[in-house]
């Protein structure tokens, strides 16, 4: 159970104005959460968590056991669909832990949807502070980009805008186009031909700082039979920053 807006990491006290009175808003402009990075990533995760209880039978099952005690922590799921591990460090230093694995195998980190091959039952898991993993006998979708599955430094977020030159390229019929944003703001990614007509749109939405990556499939776009072999550019937008490379197609 969490209070409300604490999926934001709502840091106001319930006894704000009286325990029944009126509290500051967290998409207001006095706070404006959502464009605090640190926020939005604990809403997602919170989002990711929910979402594997809602779409999966597993994370219901009655036949589950913990150990909880200590900082170093553990929970064990069985279900017929698949066997799920949570492993998880309340330490402020890093630590090594054995998670006992229910089984040897091939298990997926829900996170990052990296395949674990244990060999061994006892197999150890190093932990950063604060850091926690689920794992799962069957390889679920991965979360969306920006999610938290540990602390997570400013320093690892880019400086700097950045747009990367598309790859592969030349290309047929897809690519990918690798971009980082510094701050939030409303990003656009856009394909043109050399007479400078849009022929699509990868990216129109707002964005927090990250790395971020773009697939254009040329037999996604209405106009595919009409786009012909040679040079197109892309374009990112993103307030002040515009940069444009150019990519080539060949049939």
């Amino acid at each position: 159970m969490i209070w409300q807006f604490g999926e934001l990491g709502y840091d106001h006290s319930i006894n704000e104005n009286g325990r029944l009175g009126t509290k500051p808003i967290p998409f207001s402009a006095q706070l404006n959460y959502l464009s605090q990075i640190d926020r939005v990533r604990l809403m997602k995760t919170w989002s990711a968590l929910i979402k594997l209880k809602k779409d999966y039978p597993a994370f219901s099952s009655s036949d589950f056991r913990m150990s909880v005690s200590g900082y170093l922590k553990r929970m064990w799921i069985n279900h017929p669909s698949m066997n799920v591990i949570v492993i998880a460090n309340f330490a402020v230093f890093t630590d090594t832990m054995l998670p006992e694995f229910q089984n040897t195998g091939k298990w997926y980190n829900y996170f990052t949807g990296e395949e674990l091959n244990v060999v061994n039952a006892d197999m150890p898991v190093t932990l950063e502070p604060g850091e926690f993993r689920i794992y799962t006998t069957v390889k679920l979708p991965t979360p969306e980009q920006g999610i938290l599955s540990d602390i997570i430094s400013i320093d690892e977020l880019p400086t700097q805008f950045r747009l990367e030159q598309n790859y592969p390229n030349p290309f047929n019929p897809e690519t990918t186009i690798s971009y980082s944003i510094a701050k939030s703001e409303h990003v656009t990614l856009k394909v043109y031909d050399l007479l400078g007509r849009e022929i699509a749109t990868l990216v129109n939405e707002y964005k927090q700082p990250g790395n971020y990556k773009a697939t254009l499939n040329i037999g996604h776009l209405e106009r595919s039979r009409e786009m012909a072999s040679g040079v197109y550019f892309y374009r990112l937008h993103s307030g002040s920053y515009s940069e444009t490379k150019k990519l080539i197609l060949m049939k």
